[in-house]
């Protein structure tokens, strides 16, 4: 859950500005959040404190500390707050992420354009900051948002007069968000262009339910409550083998795999979504599927008469939207995908 960053009163109101500081540190749900804030404070009373604002400073460098973000302003501040830390331990990958904020572009790489000489309108992006691969996702949600009547066509130079002229405008920046994932320990020079390429793979970052060859079982359990009984419906299957080759010719290490179940138990904000984002899919509403189970296999074991190999990552959720759930027994809905940002290295 990401936490409201309402704007804070002047500066020139210390206890005001204090208690609205000691508002939203009540409301700060994860590290970055508290980051967030600790800089604003830094930022607005770092070299002219006031006493006001000690008690929300002393706390919130405390819990940071808690957490393994060391204090690091060396202001007056922090001085005179008593939170100031002559050596403070140096720092780590994961720390560094959490600075690391969502970044917003001014770009043009995607325009509306208009042509003059009639009601046409076309979305024209650029090549050379989005893929090609990219441009017929993109069109399709900018037209889902439109209202009836209204379509917006890919621009196609061939077919436009090039004599004429366009109204055109920027219609969207870009955002970088920010996703960190999980340190690894690799060699300098798998930074530099050899002969064997590593690519970049890139995926929507959130698991999905999508179509694929594996299998899923399907249960319901009816509880009795006091309202009733109510029934749970889950489901659990495969979301990576090791040292198979899946529908995208990937192959994972069993290292890997596991690597990647214990990420994302620990790190992931345990969301889902119908199909991948980047394909068109659609984002799962909160409490529509719920995280119940999420291991490796500890052994190879049959399912639905499918071998599931030792090391195999391994995901149960409840599904708690009944048309979500139709879509499982129906069989529009088949498998677990994951979405990720890969490093991979060509076999070939």
């Amino acid at each position: 859950m990401e936490t409201i960053f309402f704007s804070p009163p002047a500066a020139t109101d210390p206890e005001s500005w204090a208690s609205w500081a000691i508002t939203y540190y009540d409301c700060c749900y994860d590290s970055k959040e508290m980051v967030r804030l600790h800089a604003l404070i830094h930022e607005v009373w770092g070299a002219q404190p006031h006493e006001a604002i000690y008690t929300i400073e002393q706390n919130l460098s405390q819990h940071l500390r808690r957490m393994g973000i060391e204090h690091r302003y060396k202001d007056a501040l922090s001085t005179q707050a008593g939170t100031f830390v002559e050596a403070p331990s140096p720092p780590k990958m994961e720390e560094v992420q959490i600075y690391c904020d969502t970044l917003q572009l001014h770009s043009g790489a995607i325009r509306l354009v208009k042509d003059l000489n009639d009601n046409q309108f076309f979305i024209h992006i650029d090549d050379a900051v989005l893929p090609e691969s990219t441009h017929a996702t993109i069109l399709k949600r900018i037209q889902k948002q439109m209202p009836p009547g209204i379509r917006i066509k890919p621009l196609n130079l061939n077919r436009q007069n090039l004599e004429s002229f366009a109204v055109v405008s920027s219609l969207y920046n870009l955002q970088l968000q920010c996703s960190p994932g999980m340190p690894t320990v690799e060699p300098w020079a798998s930074f530099a262009k050899t002969t064997q390429t590593m690519q970049s793979i890139f995926k929507s970052g959130a698991p999905s339910l999508t179509m694929d060859t594996s299998k899923l079982s399907l249960h319901t359990q009816v509880h009795k409550t006091a309202e009733g009984e109510v029934p749970e419906h889950y489901v659990v299957g495969p979301v990576l083998y090791p040292d198979v080759e899946d529908t995208h010719g990937h192959i994972y290490s069993r290292e890997e795999v596991v690597k990647a179940c214990h990420w994302f138990a620990e790190h992931s904000e345990k969301t889902f979504a119908i199909n991948h984002i980047l394909q068109g899919g659609t984002p799962c509403q909160p409490g529509d599927v719920v995280l119940l189970q999420n291991y490796t296999m500890p052994m190879t074991v049959q399912l639905n008469g499918e071998t599931i190999p030792e090391d195999t990552w391994m995901l149960g959720a409840g599904i708690r939207n009944p048309q979500i759930w139709e879509e499982f027994q129906s069989g529009k809905i088949q498998a677990w995908s994951i979405g990720a940002d890969v490093l991979a290295t060509p076999i070939a």
